[in-house]
């Protein structure tokens, strides 16, 4: 979406943030499966990274899925009202969306500052003391998880296509009502 006509939409600076969303998660999925090879997680050896970790990876994770549900409803109002909403093509009013739904799921998901914290298990062969980093609301978090990763956003592509669908087969109908009695006219 760099090249001057994919600019041009309005959906470009929702699919670049998606782009970045996810190389992200990318990176933070490969430092934890490095992490967990190597058998030496930051995580597990200080609070603050055990706690940010999973904090920004809860964050970052839903955020391509609900740029793609702000992409379909722009799409939308793009087609089916498409001298009515001139705002959504601006910059500054995508910025603000993305920096909305990030801090939605910053708000969403600051539960876990809280209940993610370093718990120590001590070997009982080895007699250490082993630290890993645990959710303490694991429950909580997969219902939370499932809901703003899954069922809000499906929800709202589903609604937004099927409305678009409706107002499309609408505007044909209308299209072909008046050209059918365009010609009913001329025929008098």
């Amino acid at each position: 979406f760099s090249k001057t006509s994919l600019k041009q939409l309005s959906v470009s600076t929702y699919f670049c943030a998606m782009g970045t969303a996810n190389l992200l998660m990318i990176i933070f999925w490969v430092d934890a499966f490095v992490e967990t090879i190597s058998n030496s997680t930051l995580a597990n050896k200080y609070q603050i990274w055990c706690k940010a970790h999973n904090y920004i990876t809860y964050v970052i994770g839903p955020l391509s899925g609900w740029l793609e549900v702000v992409a379909a409803i722009d799409r939308f109002l793009t087609i089916v009202f498409s001298n009515r909403f001139n705002f959504f093509k601006k910059k500054a009013f995508q910025l603000k969306v993305i920096i909305g739904i990030i801090a939605f799921n910053m708000i969403y998901y600051s539960h876990l500052l809280y209940y993610q914290n370093l718990v120590g298990w001590v070997h009982p062969i080895a007699n250490l003391t082993v630290y890993y980093c645990e959710n303490l609301s694991i429950e909580y978090t997969q219902y939370a998880d499932l809901i703003n990763l899954v069922v809000l956003p499906f929800s709202l592509l589903l609604t937004t296509s099927i409305a678009l669908v409706v107002s499309i087969v609408r505007a044909r109908r209308k299209i072909k009502v008046s050209s059918n009695s365009g010609a009913n006219l001329n025929r008098t």
